[in-house]
């Protein structure tokens, strides 16, 4: 059997860019499959500083608060159409 690792964090904004280096030094030290984070505060092409935290596949929402699903490779994901 497999294990895999999720984590959920309520960052509470990610636009300061030393608490944005706190969240990725601790992701990296979990090594986590999936990380969801509410919360982001992004939106636009702020979304872009998810890309840069480690994670192969990332799904975000900014419409209010702004939601995020990272994803590594290994973790095994399917996207269904709908």
């Amino acid at each position: 059997m497999v294990e895999t690792q999720v984590i959920t964090w309520k960052v509470n904004g990610l636009l300061d860019c030393i608490k944005r280096g706190a969240v990725l030094r601790n992701l990296k030290r979990l090594a986590s499959d999936v990380v969801m984070l509410q919360e982001t505060h992004l939106m636009g092409t702020k979304c872009g500083y998810l890309g840069r935290m480690g994670f192969d596949r990332l799904f975000h929402a900014g419409f209010t608060r702004g939601v995020a699903i990272l994803l590594r490779r290994s973790f095994p994901f399917v996207t269904l159409g709908f």
